[in-house]
C-alpha cells in the first residue's frame, strides 16, 4: 500500500482515539437524563460489539481491507468508551468506583498517543500497513510489511493469512515471521508459507 493509504489510516485513528472518550461520555449523560432506559440497551450493544472485536483479535481473524480494519479498531474503542462511560449503572458504589479507575487507564493511553506519541502512532501504522501482497496457494496469500527508523533497527514481517471460500472479505493469520535485517536474518513469503504447513502437517 502507498503512504497516502498511511496517510489515510492515520486519519481515521488519531481522530477516533481524541474524539470516542467525549463523544461516549456526552452520550451516556443525555441518556441518563431524557432517555435513562436506552442507556442498558446501548451498554449491552456495546458490549457485544466490543466483545465480538476481541473475539476477532484472539482467533487472529481480521477483514482483508486493512482499512476496513483500521474503522473497526474505530469502532471498537467507541465500544469501550460507552462502556467505560456505564459504568454509572453499576449499583454497587466500590465495585462502581474500581471500575471507573480501572477502565479510565485505556482512555489515558488513547489520550498520550494521540497527543503526544503521534510520532509513534504514525510509526506503528507505517511498520504495520502492508507494503506488497503475494498469493502463496488458492486460498493463502501473504503480505509483506516493513519496519523500523533511521535511528533503530529495521527489517521485515511476512504475515500468511487463509481465506475461505465464500467469505473473501474475511481472513486468519495462520503464520508470521518478523526479520531483522541489521542481524543479517533473511527470509520471505515461502519460509512463512513452508513453516505453516510444517506446523499443519504436525498437527494432523
Amino acid at each position: 500500500m502507498s503512504d497516502l493509504a498511511v496517510n489515510a489510516t492515520f486519519y481515521l485513528i488519531e481522530p477516533a482515539l481524541l474524539a470516542a472518550p467525549p463523544v461516549s461520555f456526552g452520550a451516556i449523560f443525555l441518556m441518563r437524563r431524557r432517555w435513562p432506559h436506552v442507556q442498558s440497551v446501548v451498554a449491552a450493544t456495546s458490549a457485544g460489539v466490543f466483545f465480538l472485536i476481541l473475539l476477532f483479535v484472539v482467533l487472529r481473524i481480521s477483514f482483508a481491507d486493512f482499512l476496513v480494519n483500521c474503522g473497526l479498531f474505530a469502532i471498537g474503542y467507541l465500544a469501550l468508551c460507552l462502556l467505560i462511560a456505564s459504568c454509572g449503572l453499576i449499583s454497587h458504589k466500590a465495585t462502581r468506583i474500581t471500575m471507573r479507575i480501572v477502565t479510565v487507564i485505556p482512555i489515558l493511553v488513547g489520550y498520550v498517543i494521540g497527543t503526544g506519541g503521534l510520532l509513534g502512532l504514525i510509526a506503528v501504522l507505517s511498520d504495520y500497513t502492508p507494503r506488497h501482497t503475494e498469493q502463496m496457494d488458492k486460498n493463502l496469500y501473504c503480505e509483506i510489511s516493513s519496519w523500523g527508523m533511521a535511528f533503530t533497527d529495521g527489517g521485515y514481517d511476512y504475515r500468511l493469512y487463509k481465506t475461505w471460500d465464500g467469505i473473501p472479505f474475511l481472513r486468519r493469520k495462520v503464520e508470521s515471521i518478523d526479520v531483522d535485517e541489521n542481524q543479517d536474518e533473511s527470509s520471505s513469503c515461502a519460509d512463512a508459507l513452508a513453516a505453516y504447513r510444517k506446523e499443519s502437517a504436525g498437527s494432523q
